[in-house]
């Protein structure tokens, strides 16, 4: 029976500790970097939350530390990240550059006192005016550029808070509450 009881706290103790078993945290969130080739940002939205769910959005970098962070997660190619310039329709490619999770405008018009990490000469509109209205990071030097839907992206940073879910803090706390008393009773039976 004892053994029965430890087996079943160490189930409980391990499954209230695992997150997302590829999830890499920092500074209070998840991230994880999924390789999704040569898909849109829009079908990278749509595949995230698909496969990892709607507490989750496309990384949004809002310091020089987390930039390095998530840096330090890829190795090559170019992402999508949570940034998108809002009207679609805006002809000016540095105008209008926002967070997909309500953080704000990080970029607009060559300021808004946010972290931001542009590559030289980005965002530019490339392709013509209107023609790269997502945020992707890229290179050799993981500088960020503007971006369309032109399918020649590796993945995507996805970031979540990582806020421990109800259920894994009831099975944390049955594991360690399962441990504390089957060391009281093996320490109070000597």
């Amino acid at each position: 029976m004892k053994r029965f009881l430890i087996v079943i706290s160490l189930v409980l103790l391990i499954v209230g500790m695992a997150g997302s078993a590829s999830a890499v945290m920092f500074n209070g969130h998840d991230y994880q970097v999924i390789s999704y080739l040569h898909q849109s940002w829009d079908n990278a939205t749509a595949d995230m939350i698909a496969d990892l769910g709607s507490d989750y959005h496309l990384a949004t970098i809002t310091s020089a530390a987390e930039q390095a962070f998530i840096v330090s997660l890829i190795s090559g190619g170019e992402y999508w990240l949570g940034g998108y310039q809002m009207p679609i329709s805006e002809p000016m490619p540095e105008a209008g550059w926002w967070w997909v999770n309500g953080e704000g405008q990080f970029w607009n018009n060559g300021s808004t006192g946010m972290y931001t990490n542009w590559n030289g000469g980005e965002p530019n509109d490339a392709y013509g005016a209107g023609s790269e209205q997502h945020l992707a990071m890229w290179g050799s030097n993981w500088k960020w550029n503007d971006e369309g839907n032109l399918n020649n992206i590796t993945g995507y940073i996805a970031e979540k808070d990582s806020i421990p879910e109800p259920a894994g803090l009831i099975f944390l706390g049955i594991g360690i509450a399962g441990f504390a008393r089957f060391g009281r009773k093996r320490f109070n039976n000597r």
